[in-house]
C-alpha cells in the first residue's frame, strides 16, 4: 500500500503492476483490515475504502482546526482508535493532541489519553503511543475502551514524521511481536541545525558558531548580518549574527515567542512575528537591540500574521494572514501610513512566503489550493509571480513537482524555489520580466542549506548580494543527509518485554 499522487494505490509483495485503490490527500497514517483500508485525512477526517477500488467511505468528520490521524478499528469493529488534533505546524502541537475513540455507530467520541498522539492498540491488551520522541506504552482494555496503571516509556528515541508534517512516530509492531523503528531525538521539537553559508555549485561552509535549534535564516540586503529564528520547544526567539564573524551571535527578542524575522531595506530594523501581546502580530525593532518594539499589525480574532518580504523602497511590506479554518491570504502593509490591503485574491492552504523582486515591481509567492494539498504535483500548485501594485496578471514558473519557497536573485534575472525536499533540490529558472513575462529551461542544483524544509513549512534559507545562499544544514554537513542515512531498529519478541514492563489486566 502507498500513496501516489493524489491516489492511494497496492501492489503484490511479488510485483506486477499498481492497483487504484481510491483517490485521497497525502495520508496521516493508514490501517489495512478486513472492513478495508482506512487512512487518516487530516482536516478532511477519516476515510475508508475497499482495497478493490471505489469510492471512499467518509468514516469520521473534524472541524476545520482539527487533523484526524492514525486511525484503527478496533476488535469490535464498531470503535475507531485514532488521533484528534488542532491545525498547528509543530511538534508541540501534536503533543497537545488527544488520542480518541469514537464508535462509527453512534458517532459518540471519548477520550482515551491527553497530549499524546500516534495511538495503537496492541494485541497484549496494550496502548502503544508518543510524546515527542518518546514512545509510551499503558494497559488497555478495548471492551471497556479504558486504560489502567501508569504509562511506560518504552522506546526513548524515536523518530517522527519531518517537519511535523503528520502526527506519525515511525515505529511499527507485527502481530508475531517483532518491533521496528526507526532512532531519533528524545525532544524532536529540538533539531539541531548549522548555520552555513553555501554557493550555487553547493560548496558549504559552516559560520562559526555552536550547532543550534536554528529555524529561519535572513539576510540583511547589504549583506553583512543574518537574523536567525531559535526554537527549542518551549521558547522562541530572534538573534544576529555578523557575518564578518567578529563578534558572537547575539539574542535580540526577549519578551514572549519570536519567529520569522526578515529585515527592513535600511538593514537597521528587524521585522518579526510575536505573541507578546496576546495574539500573533507583526513587530520591529531595531537590530542592535536599542530602543522600543514596534507593533506593525493588528491582528483580528481567529488570524495570525506572518512577516514575509519588505521592498527595497521601504514603502511596503508583503505579508501573510492565516485564519483558523480558512487557510493563509496575501497582504500588503504600507508607510508610513500603516494602511493594511490584500493583494488581489491571492490565497492558499501552505504558507504563500511572498517575496519582492529587487526592483519592487513583482511578488513571488507559494500557492496551494485546498484541492490540491497533499496532493504531490497538480498544476495548480506551485509558484508564482504577479506586477506590484497588482494588476490581476497571474504567471506560473515552470512546473517541476510540489515547487513552492521562492526567491529571486539580487539581478532579478533568477527565481530560485525549492522542488520537493526529499528530493534535496533547488531549480534555478531564467526569467525574463520585459517586454513579456518569459521563464527558461530550470537548472536543478543541490539544495544544500534548506534545512530540508516542507511546503507546509516557511522557508529557512535565503540569499545574500553575491548569489551565495544563507541557511541550516545538518551539524555534520548538507541538510539533505536526514533523508539518506535512516536507520532502522528491530526488535524480536518485543511483546515478553512489554508484557514484563507494562502488565495488563
Amino acid at each position: 500500500m502507498y500513496f501516489d499522487n493524489g491516489s492511494l494505490k497496492r501492489v503484490a509483495v511479488s510485483g506486477g503492476a499498481p492497483v487504484l485503490v481510491c483517490s485521497a490527500v497525502a495520508p496521516f497514517g493508514v490501517t489495512w483490515d478486513a472492513s478495508g483500508i482506512i487512512c487518516g485525512q487530516g482536516r478532511r477526517g477519516i476515510l475508508r475504502c475497499s482495497p478493490n477500488g471505489g469510492t471512499p467511505e467518509q468514516l469520521i468528520t473534524v472541524k476545520q482546526d482539527e487533523f484526524a490521524h492514525g486511525p484503527q478499528l478496533l476488535p469490535d469493529g464498531d470503535h475507531l482508535l485514532f488521533t484528534i488534533a488542532k491545525a498547528d505546524n509543530t511538534q508541540t502541537g501534536w503533543d497537545r493532541a488527544q488520542i480518541v475513540v469514537q464508535s462509527l455507530k453512534s458517532g459518540e467520541r471519548k477520550l482515551i489519553v491527553n497530549n499524546a498522539s500516534d495511538g495503537r492498540y496492541l494485541p497484549t491488551g496494550h496502548l502503544l503511543y508518543a510524546v515527542g520522541g518518546v514512545a509510551m506504552a499503558i494497559a488497555f482494555n478495548p471492551d471497556r475502551l479504558e486504560t489502567s496503571g501508569a504509562a511506560v516509556s518504552v522506546i526513548s528515541g524515536v523518530g517522527r514524521a519531518r517537519g511535523a508534517a503528520t502526527g506519525m512516530a515511525h515505529m511499527a509492531v507485527a502481530s508475531s511481536g517483532t518491533l521496528v523503528y526507526v532512532p531519533g531525538p528524545p525532544d524532536p521539537a529540538v533539531n539541531l541545525h548549522q548555520l552555513a553559508l553555501a554557493t550555487r555549485d553547493g560548496v558549504v561552509t559552516a559560520l562559526k558558531v555552536l550547532p543550534g535549534p536554528y529555524t529561519h535564516v535572513r539576510a540583511s540586503h547589504d549583506g553583512k548580518q543574518l537574523a536567525v529564528g531559535w526554537d527549542d520547544g518551549k521558547e522562541a526567539s530572534v538573534w544576529i549574527y555578523d557575518l564578518s564573524e567578529t563578534s558572537a551571535i547575539s539574542r535580540l527578542t526577549n519578551e514572549g515567542r519570536n519567529r520569522f524575522p526578515i529585515w527592513s531595506p535600511s538593514n537597521q530594523r528587524v521585522a518579526f512575528q510575536s505573541d507578546r501581546e496576546g495574539d500573533v502580530a507583526i513587530f520591529t525593532q531595531l537590530s542592535n537591540g536599542t530602543g522600543r518594539v514596534e507593533r506593525l499589525t493588528k491582528p483580528l480574532k481567529g488570524e495570525r500574521h506572518f512577516p514575509g518580504s519588505w521592498s527595497t523602497d521601504g514603502n511596503h511590506l508583503a505579508f501573510t494572514v492565516e485564519k483558523e479554518g480558512e487557510g493563509y491570504s496575501l497582504w500588503i502593509l504600507s508607510f508610513p501610513d500603516k494602511k493594511v490591503t490584500r493583494f488581489g485574491d491571492v490565497s492558499s492552504n501552505e504558507p504563500i512566503e511572498p517575496v519582492f523582486s529587487p526592483d519592487d515591481r513583482w511578488i513571488a509567492y507559494t500557492s496551494t489550493s485546498a484541492e490540491s494539498a497533499g496532493r504531490g504535483s497538480t498544476q495548480n500548485r506551485g509558484v508564482f509571480i504577479e506586477p506590484f501594485p497588482w494588476t490581476g496578471s497571474r504567471y506560473q514558473a515552470p512546473k517541476l513537482q510540489i515547487d513552492f519557497h521562492p526567491l529571486w536573485s539580487p539581478d532579478r534575472r533568477w527565481l530560485f524555489y525549492t522542488r520537493t525536499a526529499a528530493s534535496g533540490e533547488v531549480a534555478a529558472v531564467p526569467v525574463s520580466l520585459q517586454p513579456d513575462v518569459k521563464f527558461g529551461s530550470p537548472e536543478l542544483i543541490r539544495a544544500t542549506v534548506t534545512a530540508d524544509r516542507l511546503s507546509n513549512e516557511n522557508r529557512a534559507f535565503d540569499i545574500l548580494p553575491d548569489g551565495r545562499f544563507a541557511g541550516l544544514t545538518s551539524p555534520g554537513g548538507s541538510s539533505v543527509s536526514a533523508i539518506t542515512e535512516l536507520r532502522f531498529d528491530v526488535v524480536l519478541n518485543w511483546f515478553e518485554e512489554l508484557k514484563q514492563r507494562v502488565p495488563s489486566k
